[in-house]
């Protein structure tokens, strides 16, 4: 979906679908959601987008998160340092964005099934999966 978002070469949602990730919730619990734009993606984690790699995927967070004191994603955190992201005292604040691997061609892929069994073995869900609304 987001294409090298974060190095800020822009998007080109006209010739690629969207993407199916999922929001991680500072008090534990998830939502899936379908990013189509840069600007989706900036509202689920309320504000501009830093990348985080992870294995097999892509993470990202609110770039401004601690300047602006969200609340603390212990999950989000415990995920980042297993994933040797940040060090064990950094920690990650507000929600954070996973979704699949870069295609390639600089898109971001749909979050794997591997991801998504983690997530739901590990957080709650919120509601009603976006994506299964429109089914």
């Amino acid at each position: 979906m987001v294409k090298d978002a974060y190095e800020g070469k822009g998007l080109n949602m006209g010739s690629h679908p969207a993407t199916k990730g999922v929001v991680l919730y500072p008090d534990g619990t998830y939502a899936r959601r379908v990013f189509d734009s840069l600007e989706k993606m900036q509202e689920s984690v309320g504000g501009l987008i830093e990348i985080m790699r992870l294995p097999n995927a892509t993470a990202y967070i609110n770039e401004e998160g601690k300047i602006h004191n969200l609340d603390f994603n212990n999950n989000a955190t415990l995920l980042c340092l297993l994933a040797g992201n940040i060090t064990y005292w950094d920690n990650i604040k507000g929600n954070m964005i996973v979704v699949g691997t870069d295609d390639g061609e600089g898109y971001d892929t749909d979050i794997s099934a591997h991801w998504l069994e983690t997530v739901e073995n590990f957080w709650t869900p919120r509601e009603l999966h976006e994506w299964e609304k429109s089914a």
